[in-house]
């Protein structure tokens, strides 16, 4: 079993070895040529793996060896979960639409969920934590004997401290460059061998500078107990590293990558008592988010957090618009149809001659089930329930209908006074747009899986808060207004049951790539998936507001590449492969260590790039 042999591994290895690799690989990750399906989820499995082990008696370097085994094993771990949704043998031959229909469904909800976590940066996690929790400070400091605002001002001070040691470390690391280059120089002028070398080496400025900067770089993930307790309040930050921190071989057992996971809520990984290893400041703040989240829901403030984060997703987003959209637009929140407050809507945002209708969904989506069948249909009965998307675009699009069918729209506040009048004959399109708190992956992104509407009814656009967000901030970072927004809802509408991807920011990067989506149309497809790089520009859009290099908006064709044939091949022919779901996908070229495009899990060059 590949868990077991993976844990055989980690437990002869030491915590600071196979943490500071981890931290190495998070820093290095965009150049990286490690290629995981799922690096954070993958790597911080692999290192509540190593809580479950005690600190070995003579313990071996995590080096190069182990990371090869280590990638092979997680890759096998998590892409195992595929298998749940083929056919047995037995099955093979029979299969019904249904069978299709249900695991259609079923495999990209359970790989999202369990594979995903949340896409956002370390800004937008702290800012959800202040906007959704802090409010409930007081709930918080009675279950933790710490409020969540003192868990954010510890988790800030960690931060800049390590941020300090990233800025140490990079002059150090440039010094070294420049004492070794001149040493080379000198080697090369006098002709020096290796053995001499070596001995010129010790007493030149290159090993002062080589030692300075290697022993900076194993003490940059590292925190002591003592520095944490003079950078805040020692008695806040003693409960702080209590909360925080694990210790090797004091954890549950971890066998699946689907169970709760115990690295992801205790980021401080304890060398000693009073030292510890961080390899990512952001899981700090992700873990502060999901426990104190958690902890509410458990607690007599349930409902009030739920309303308080029903009200805040709305706030949040007419803020976004807002933000994007200066004093163009006017919004206006919590609206209803009638003077009887009947028939709420959300947000409605008018902008020249066209209407946005948003309806804002805080919900999340709850844990799939193991069984297809099964799963399929609580997948279905939750997105169809008033929680969720189906419900959205069904308040939305009666203001669709009603200006489809000519009819003038009154809108009056909660004072039942009327505050909007929309006419058909000064409006030229209404869209209607759901956003979720949460990410539901291809249940939004291809809305003909699941949403129920009229044959010749429009789509909405359905995305999660934070694509909202990060969509807008490129559409600013170019220049592009509302206008080009438009252009790309109305695109959007176009590709539901036709072009998939995981992600909404999949989409939109394609856009940034290509300059537009006429290339999917002009192709002669049954289907299209796109290449999960794609969303990668939105994080050097990031980098770039934060001193990274620009990111020059350079549009150019895409390319297209057929791929069922090899999906064929790869499978048993004793699986029936749907044709019309599997033609064609718009990829870029595939590196060889990345995983295949035809799904099959394994890497190109093993797969499709074997011929």
């Amino acid at each position: 079993m590949d868990v077991a042999s993976l844990r055989e591994l980690l437990a002869e290895c030491s915590t600071e070895t196979v943490v500071g690799s981890t931290a190495a690989f998070f820093l290095e990750w965009p150049k990286s040529d490690i290629k995981l399906s799922s690096p954070h989820r993958q790597l911080f499995f692999l290192l509540g793996l190593m809580l479950t082990t005690p600190e070995p008696t003579a313990p071996k370097d995590f080096n190069e060896d182990q990371w090869k085994r280590a990638e092979e094993s997680l890759e096998k771990i998590f892409n195992s979960y595929v298998w749940m949704f083929w056919p047995s043998p037995e099955e093979a031959g029979r299969l019904t639409q249904n069978w299709h229909s249900s695991r259609e469904v079923a495999m990209p909800t359970f790989l999202h969920y369990f594979n995903s976590g949340l896409l956002a940066s370390t800004e937008q996690v702290r800012s959800r934590i202040e906007r959704y929790v802090v409010p409930f400070d007081d709930q918080i400091q009675d279950i933790f004997e710490i409020s969540v605002s003192d868990m954010l001002l510890i988790s800030d001070a960690i931060k800049r401290k390590i941020q300090a040691d990233f800025t140490q470390l990079k002059l150090l690391g440039d010094e070294e460059k420049r004492q070794r280059l001149v040493f080379l120089e000198k080697a090369k002028n006098l002709r020096w061998n290796t053995e001499r070398m070596r001995a010129e080496a010790v007493k030149s400025p290159y090993e002062e500078a080589a030692r300075a900067f290697f022993g900076a770089l194993v003490e940059t993930f590292k925190i002591q107990k003592d520095q944490l307790l003079t950078l805040c309040d020692p008695a806040k930050a003693a409960i702080f590293w209590k909360i925080f921190s694990a210790r090797r071989g004091a954890v549950g057992e971890l066998t699946y990558p689907t169970e709760l996971n115990p690295a992801l809520n205790l980021p401080l990984y304890l060398l000693t008592d009073d030292m510890a290893m961080i390899p990512l400041v952001h899981s700090i703040f992700l873990a502060i988010l999901d426990m104190t989240e958690r902890a509410l829901l458990n607690s007599d403030s349930r409902d009030r957090f739920l309303r308080r984060r029903d009200e805040e997703l709305e706030a949040e987003v007419a803020r976004i618009f807002l933000r994007f959209c200066g004093q163009h637009i006017s919004v206006f929140r919590s609206v209803y149809e009638t003077d009887t407050l009947q028939n709420e809507h959300d947000l409605v945002i008018l902008w020249q001659r066209r209407v946005f209708v948003v309806e804002t969904k805080a919900s999340p989506p709850r844990e799939p089930l193991r069984d297809p069948s099964r799963a399929y249909t609580r997948i279905r009965d939750d997105f169809r329930s008033d929680r969720s998307i189906q419900k959205a675009y069904e308040q939305a699009h009666r203001i669709d209908m009603a200006y489809g069918k000519g009819e003038t729209i009154a809108f009056f506040n909660d004072k039942r006074v009327k505050i909007l009048e929309i006419s058909p004959n000064n409006i030229d399109r209404i869209y209607c747009i759901c956003i979720t708190r949460d990410n539901f992956g291809m249940l939004a992104t291809d809305l003909s899986l699941l949403l129920k509407k009229e044959d010749l009814a429009p789509y909405p656009w359905a995305a999660n808060v934070l694509d909202l967000e990060s969509l807008f901030d490129a559409f600013s970072y170019f220049g592009w207004g509302l206008d080009r927004f438009c252009e790309y809802l109305e695109a959007r509408e176009m590709m539901h049951g036709k072009v998939e991807a995981a992600d909404e920011l999949e989409f939109a990067g394609y856009l940034i790539s290509h300059g537009s989506f006429k290339g999917m149309f002009e192709q002669k497809y049954d289907h299209l998936w796109l290449n999960p790089s794609y969303s990668e520009v939105f994080d050097r859009i990031f980098a770039a507001r934060h001193g990274g290099e620009p990111v020059e908006y350079k549009p150019h064709p895409p390319v297209t590449t057929d791929f069922s044939s090899e999906v064929r091949r790869w499978r048993s022919k004793s699986v029936q492969v749907p044709q019309h779901r599997i033609a064609k996908a718009i990829y870029r070229k595939q590196g060889r260590n990345e995983l295949c495009a035809c799904g099959s899990g394994k890497k190109y060059k093993r797969c499709c790039g074997a011929n």
